[in-house]
């Protein structure tokens, strides 16, 4: 199939989703990229756009939007992900499970509620005489590369991924740098009036 039918085609199926109201669609802009609905950096990817009923919630590179989602939606739609909702105490420090955490995120404002999206593979298993937080395993699940736990901290339970288990009933410490910590506003449907 050439270049120029590729493009028809995609404009067809993505005409076609849109008129039957799907909820959710990726598109991606691309030159001669057979595998399309693959999500990852290749040359011949521009960008990658999130849509949800119809509206585009962002806009950009694949790891920009995996990496610094716009909204709760996105981070869930493009990979596994912790949120949380927390508090920006001021720039470049937030506040969630009651402990005070350095970002890298500015701009939000002072005392304001966000979302906070922290990836399983960006937590780090540490003692807990030295994590951030500490919990308890409550499940391990192996799957293949990686162990899957699920750390239960009293307010919330954390998914980590991670190459080396703990296992269940453990008692852990969680640390999280400051650079896997991505901050987002609330989405409209999820802040209280």
């Amino acid at each position: 199939m050439n270049k120029l039918a590729k493009r028809a085609w995609f404009a067809l199926a993505l005409a076609a989703v849109l008129l039957l109201g799907l909820i959710v669609i990726v598109i991606r802009y691309f030159i001669d990229s057979p595998d399309w609905v693959t999500f990852q950096n290749s040359p011949h990817v521009y960008t990658d756009g999130v849509m949800n009923s119809g509206r585009i919630l962002q806009i950009g590179p694949p790891k920009t939007i995996y990496d610094e989602p716009k909204n709760a939606f996105v981070a869930r739609f493009i990979g596994e992900s912790n949120i949380i909702r927390g508090t920006m105490v001021h720039d470049e420090l937030v506040s969630f499970s009651g402990v005070d955490f350095p970002c890298v995120d500015s701009g939000f404002g002072e005392n304001v509620p966000v979302d906070v999206v922290i990836r399983p593979e960006d937590i780090v298993i540490v003692g807990e005489d030295i994590g951030q937080l500490t919990g308890t395993v409550t499940s391990v699940l192996f799957k293949g590369v990686h162990y899957e736990m699920m750390i239960d901290a009293g307010d919330f339970t954390w998914k980590v991924h991670s190459t080396t288990m703990q296992p269940a009933g453990s008692r852990v410490g969680l640390a999280i740098v400051p650079f896997n910590i991505h901050i987002m506003r609330p989405m409209k449907e999820d802040v209280a009036p």
